[in-house]
């Protein structure tokens, strides 16, 4: 399940990622040490929504599916 939200965000992230390696190779090359920021951030950032989805899908998404269950039983809000 980890493994599959990870796919998920990195594939998201990966394109961004792309440009901007993309933009500093041709055009407006990066200080070193922004570039090495920034694909630290992408990093964290792959890492946290990873475990925030995966936190959703744990927690949040079994309660909204009960409460929808729950609605449709009882026919309306």
């Amino acid at each position: 399940m980890i493994f599959e939200k990870f796919k998920e965000v990195f594939a998201t992230v990966l394109p961004i990622s792309i440009l901007v390696l993309f933009l500093h190779l041709t055009i407006t090359p990066l200080e070193g040490n922004m570039f090495i920021r920034f694909y630290l951030g992408a990093f964290f950032i792959i890492i946290g929504l990873t475990v925030f989805l995966l936190g959703v899908d744990i927690g949040i998404t079994p309660r909204g599916d009960s409460f929808g269950t729950n609605i449709v039983k009882r026919n309306g809000l």
